[in-house]
C-alpha cells in the first residue's frame, strides 16, 4: 500500500485563537503538510459551543457542530484535536476520544498536569497516541527534544521562562520602571494578558508546564502540588532596579531538578545574571534550558504566546500522529513512558540551597544594620554584600537595606527573615528573591 494514497481525517474541538490559527495553517500550508505527513491529511469537522463560529468552518468547507460528540464519536475522524481549555469539558473530550479509538492532540497544560495518569493510562490501554507539544512553550519543540532527543540522558535540571504574560510584564517593569499594576494594564491592552490574568501572574500556568516537563524527564507523574509556586504580583520596581545595580535581571522561572534521587521543583521570580541567555529573552518570548548528563546544556528560545505559535506546535503533533496513522504505527508504543506506581520522592524544600537577594525597610538611624546583621549571624546566614541605598521614591517609614547572601539552605534564611521582620526598627515584611548563578543552579 502506498501511504500517500491514504486519507487521515482530523476533527478539531475549540475554534478560539489557536483553533482558528490552526485552520489557517491547514489552508495556507496544505501542500507542505501533505508532504510532511506522507498522506492526505485534512480537517473533516470542527466544533465550538459558540454557534457563530460556523462562519469560520464554512469558509473553509469544513463541517461544523456545537456538540463535541460529533467529533469524538465520528467514525471518519482519526485524530481529535482538543483546544477547549480548562479541565472539565476538555477532559470529557480527550477521554471520550481515546475511548472511541481516536488519537489525541492537545495544547491543554492544566488538563495534562492534573490528570496525567488518567489520560496516559487510557491511551496505553487503547493503544492510542496523545501528543501535546503546544501545551508547554508555544512554538518551541521542547517536549519532543526532552522525550526523544534526550531520551538517553539523565536530566539534571530543567529551567525555563514558560509564560509570555509574566515575561512581558517583567520586561516592561525593567525597561520603564513602571509598577506591576501599570505593566499589567499595558500587557492587557496589547493582548499579551487575559482580562483575568490570575493563572499567569500567580505562577500557576508556569507550574502546569513545569510539572509536564518534569513528568517526562523523570518518568513519573510530577504534580503541580509538588512544586513551590510564587508569582510576580508582589514584585516592586525598586527590587528590579536594585537587582540591575548588582548585575541581575528579574525573570519568572520554572525550575525542576533531581538531587540524590529526590525531586525539587519551584516557580518563582529569580534574579538572573545580566549576561545569561535568559536575561536576553524579552516580552512574550519563552526560553527553556535543559541540562543533560551527556548532552550538556541545551537552550531553546521562541515565541511562547499567540495563536500562531501554539498552532504551529499543535500542527507538528498532528503531522507526527498522521504519519504514524498512515503507517498503522501510531499509538503502538506509548509516547510518554513512565511508571504509574512510582511515587515522586520530594526533596526537603527548607534544605535546598541557594544564594539570595534580601531587601528590608529599616529606620534610618545608627545601629540598625548591626541589629539586622546579628539576627542573620545567629541563623548562620552568610552575607556576600550589604548596601543601604536611597529609595527610588520617598519612604517616610525608612530606607531600604539590600543584602546578597552566600549559598545557604533556604529554610535557614526564612527563619532569619521572620525574626528580622519582628524587629521594631524594621518596617513591613522583608522581601527576598533567589539568585540563579551562571551555572544555572
Amino acid at each position: 500500500m502506498n501511504p500517500r494514497t491514504q486519507s487521515v481525517t482530523v476533527g478539531i474541538v475549540g475554534i478560539g485563537t489557536v483553533g482558528a490559527a490552526l485552520l489557517d495553517l491547514f489552508e495556507t500550508n496544505d501542500r507542505i503538510i501533505r508532504g510532511k505527513a506522507g498522506c492526505d491529511l485534512r480537517v473533516g469537522v470542527v466544533c465550538d459551543k459558540r454557534a457563530d463560529r460556523v462562519k469560520i468552518a464554512r469558509s473553509r468547507g469544513v463541517r461544523f457542530s456545537t456538540d463535541y460528540r460529533r467529533v469524538t464519536d465520528d467514525p471518519s475522524v482519526d485524530i481529535v484535536v482538543e483546544l477547549v481549555g480548562g479541565t472539565t469539558v476538555a477532559g470529557e473530550v480527550v477521554m471520550r476520544a481515546l475511548e472511541n479509538g481516536k488519537h489525541v492532540v492537545t495544547a491543554n497544560k492544566a488538563l495534562l498536569a492534573s490528570r496525567w495518569d488518567a489520560v496516559f493510562s487510557l491511551a496505553r490501554q487503547r493503544r492510542r497516541a496523545v501528543y501535546f507539544e503546544g501545551a508547554v512553550a508555544g512554538s518551541i519543540p521542547v517536549v519532543q527534544a526532552l522525550n526523544e532527543g534526550l531520551a538517553g540522558n539523565h536530566i539534571r535540571s530543567i529551567t525555563g521562562i514558560l509564560n509570555g504574560t509574566t515575561n512581558y510584564i517583567l520586561t516592561t517593569m525593567t525597561a520603564s520602571g513602571r509598577s506591576y499594576a501599570t505593566a499589567l494594564t499595558e500587557a492587557q491592552r496589547r493582548g499579551f494578558a487575559e482580562a483575568d490574568p490570575t493563572m499567569d501572574v500567580t505562577g500557576a500556568d508556569t507550574a502546569h508546564k513545569l510539572a509536564i516537563l518534569s513528568s517526562i524527564a523523570y518518568s513519573r507523574w510530577v504534580k503541580p502540588s509538588h512544586l513551590r509556586v510564587q508569582g510576580i504580583r508582589e514584585v516592586e520596581p525598586e527590587d528590579i532596579s536594585f537587582a540591575r545595580g548588582f548585575g541581575y535581571v528579574m525573570k519568572l522561572l520554572g525550575r525542576g531538578e533531581e538531587r540524590d534521587g529526590a525531586y525539587h521543583g519551584e516557580v518563582r521570580p529569580y534574579l538572573i545574571p545580566s549576561d545569561s541567555v535568559f536575561a536576553t529573552v524579552h516580552n512574550e518570548f519563552n526560553a527553556v534550558m535543559i541540562q543533560g548528563s551527556h548532552a550538556g546544556d541545551l537552550v531553546f528560545v521562541g515565541r511562547g504566546a499567540g495563536g500562531a505559535a501554539a498552532a504551529s506546535a499543535v500542527l507538528s503533533d498532528v503531522i507526527y500522529v498522521a504519519r504514524g496513522t498512515a503507517h498503522h504505527t501510531a499509538g503502538l508504543a506509548p509516547y510518554v513512558v513512565y511508571d504509574p506506581d512510582l511515587e515522586v520522592r520530594l526533596a526537603n524544600r527548607a534544605e535546598v540551597p541557594g544564594s539570595f537577594y534580601i531587601r528590608c525597610t529599616a529606620v534610618d538611624r545608627p545601629g540598625v544594620l548591626a541589629q539586622i546583621a546579628a539576627v542573620l549571624g545567629r541563623h548562620q546566614v552568610s552575607l556576600a554584600s550589604v548596601y543601604q541605598k536611597q529609595p527610588i521614591t520617598a519612604r517616610p517609614l525608612g530606607v531600604p537595606v539590600v543584602m546578597l547572601t552566600h549559598r545557604i539552605p533556604e529554610g535557614r534564611l526564612e527563619s532569619a527573615l521572620a525574626e528580622i521582620g519582628s524587629l521594631t526598627v524594621v518596617k513591613g515584611k522583608p522581601a527576598y528573591y533567589k539568585i540563579l548563578d551562571s551555572a544555572g543552579t
